[in-house]
Order: structure tokens, then C-alpha cells, then sequence
């Protein structure tokens, strides 16, 4: 192929000079017809090449703005958790306000580090352990709304049961229309959701009553909610009936929570 370029090229050069001597009218009309396709297609394999080259002699910029761009990104993403971890401390702390407390309870606020498998329960890790004064068997709260009870205790890291885990056992009273009606225990299923078990059939317990600690055992306090029913299920020939029990708090994507030192 390269050598019939050649062939055109030289051809057309030579009818030019032959032009010049000899009038040849006729055959140049020939010759541009012949030799437009060939023009045409060096102007494009030019263009091609051109382009190409542009191409290549900015790959060094393009791979500095992308990378650029990916630092842009990450640290936008970075800023966002932050302020999603501080709005939800903040809404925490003004939870924590509303509540009226006793003089002499303290409390130390921890953020959620992650979850664990402990015994085949579920656990909530907070950042607060020994060295800031947390034991074995404390509360965790947010606002008056149970979060759990710490089972373990490291330096800097504290092992949080929460009321959905399948061996947590929180003895509670039912709240329909302000005023106690019953008791029951709220067990943890799946590590995933709450029962109330163990109600009377007599007791009346119905959709959207609240589900407080009871503080029988000495294990809890009295009076923290632990969330409201959401189902009932009962049946004639049984002793007792259960209840769906739906948190107050989305405790699974909680992000900080109080726990209390001197209870």
C-alpha cells in the first residue's frame, strides 16, 4: 500500500513539472480526480496521528486530576461521617438535657466503635473502658431510654449487651395509658428485635403501650423505656401471651450513648 502512496505522489510531482512545459489541462483534471483520495487519506492519517499524540502527552495530567479528584472525594466523605458522628452526639447530649437527673449520678459520654459476637449475642463496643472509670454491670443510656448493660471491660473499650441480644433477659412493666398495668420480660430474639413474654392473659396490653425497666433484680433501674409494642400475640388455651417490642431508639445505627457510673 505504502508504495503505491509513493507511486501516486511521485507521479503527480512529475505531471506538475510536465505542466509547466505542456499545457495538460485534460490530464489534470484526471490526475485530481486520481490523486484526491490519496490527499484525503494523508490529511486524515495526519489528523489521526495529531490527535493521538495530544492524547498521549496528556496522560500525565489527566492521571494528576484524577487523582486529585480522589482525594477531593475521600476527604468530602470523611468530613461527612464527622458530621454525622457529632450531630449524633449532639442530639445525644440534648436528649441527655431534657432529662432531669439526681444530683449524684454521673455519667461518661462513649461513642460506637463497632459490634461483636460474645456467646452467640450480639454486643455494642463503646470507646470508654476501665480507665475512665467503667465496670462490669453498668447501665448505658441515652436520655431515659435503656441502650444496654456492660458485660466486659478493657482498658479503653467497654462490651455492651443490648435488649435485642438472645441473652439478654430485662424484667419490665407495661404502661397503658399512664398508668402500670402488668410486668413481663423483654428477651432478646435473633439478635435482631425484642419479645415481651411471660404477660398474663389478663393483663390489657395493646399496640403502642410503652415497655419500661421494672428495676426487680437490682440489674436495672426502674423506669428507663425500652420501646413500645408493636404487635400482640395471645392465645385462649395459654397461660401467658408476647408481644413485638419496637425500640424508641434506632440502636443498631446509634452512635453515642451515656453510660452511668455510679449505679
Amino acid at each position: 500500500m505504502s508504495r503505491v502512496y509513493f507511486f501516486l505522489v511521485f507521479f503527480s510531482l512529475f505531471l506538475i513539472s510536465l505542466d509547466r512545459v505542456f499545457p495538460l489541462t485534460g490530464i489534470r483534471s484526471v490526475s485530481q480526480v486520481v490523486l484526491a483520495p490519496v490527499s484525503y487519506g494523508l490529511y486524515q492519517g495526519a489528523a489521526r496521528a495529531n490527535d493521538s499524540w495530544h492524547f498521549v502527552s496528556t496522560l500525565p495530567h489527566i492521571y494528576s486530576e484524577n487523582q486529585s479528584l480522589r482525594e477531593q472525594i475521600s476527604s468530602l466523605t470523611e468530613t461527612a461521617v464527622t458530621i454525622e458522628t457529632l450531630q449524633s452526639e449532639n442530639n445525644v447530649l440534648k436528649e441527655q438535657l431534657d432529662v432531669k437527673d439526681s444530683v449524684t449520678e454521673q455519667k461518661v459520654l462513649a461513642s460506637v466503635i463497632g459490634f461483636s459476637d460474645e456467646n452467640q449475642s450480639v454486643v455494642m463496643m463503646l470507646n470508654k473502658g476501665a480507665a475512665d472509670g467503667v465496670k462490669d454491670g453498668l447501665v448505658v443510656i441515652v436520655g431515659k431510654s435503656l441502650v444496654g448493660k456492660v458485660t466486659r471491660v478493657t482498658d479503653h473499650v467497654s462490651y455492651v449487651l443490648p435488649p435485642y441480644a438472645v441473652d439478654s433477659r430485662v424484667p419490665a412493666k407495661i404502661i397503658h395509658q399512664n398508668s402500670d398495668v402488668g410486668k413481663g420480660i423483654v428477651r432478646g430474639q435473633f439478635n435482631s428485635r425484642m419479645i415481651l413474654t411471660d404477660v398474663l392473659q389478663d393483663i390489657n396490653i395493646e399496640k403502642g403501650d410503652i415497655i419500661a425497666t421494672s428495676g426487680e433484680g437490682g440489674v436495672y433501674p426502674a423506669n428507663l423505656s425500652i420501646g413500645k409494642v408493636s404487635e400482640v400475640s395471645s392465645a385462649e388455651n395459654e397461660i401467658f401471651k408476647n408481644a413485638v417490642i419496637e425500640p424508641l431508639w434506632d440502636l443498631k445505627n446509634l452512635k453515642s450513648a451515656f453510660i452511668v457510673l455510679n449505679y
